[in-house]
């Protein structure tokens, strides 16, 4: 009862490039799709509330090795770090391996906008308040019916 799952995110992708998604919403709903939709206050989950959490997806594909680890928080950090690398990669077409630590003479943005970049994502991967992978899942019902659902098997 998940939304995320790999299988789901690649469908998206699929779907999108076959309706011929415009880049620019293909692009936002993947980097802030569960800000497009009220899916906090929905009362049922519509198709397109769905498409926007599963579009997430990702960002969730970055490798996150905190699921044990969650008490040092440089781990913390190397995740984020990873989901600034994929972002600038896959979607800037820049690597950004050295402006993390210093300066080459030549390249396309000082560290303080790599970090600036890293603030955006500290809001969704909040190092100081990290959350194991496994609790980072979103029920594919709306926040009521999960409730009412984690109830019913909290009986049984």
């Amino acid at each position: 009862m998940l939304v995320f799952d790999d299988w789901r995110y690649r469908d998206y992708v699929i779907s999108s490039f076959n309706l011929d998604k415009p880049y620019d919403l293909f692009l936002t709903e993947q980097l802030a799709g569960d800000e497009l939709v009220d899916w906090k206050g929905a009362t049922k989950y519509t198709p397109e509330i769905l498409e926007a959490l599963i579009a997430t997806g990702y960002l969730r594909m970055t490798p996150d090795w905190t699921h044990s680890i969650v008490e040092y928080p440089n781990y913390r950090f190397d995740t984020l770090a990873r989901v600034v690398d994929n972002v600038s990669t896959g979607l800037l077409g820049l690597t950004m391996n050295c402006v993390r630590c210093h300066r080459h003479k030549f390249d396309p943005i000082p560290p303080e906008d790599y970090y600036r970049l890293m603030a955006v994502f500290a809001t969704a991967f909040n190092p100081d308040d990290w959350l194991k992978p496994s609790d980072r899942y979103l029920a594919d019902v709306p926040p009521p019916d999960k409730a009412r659902i984690d109830r019913h098997n909290a009986l049984v």
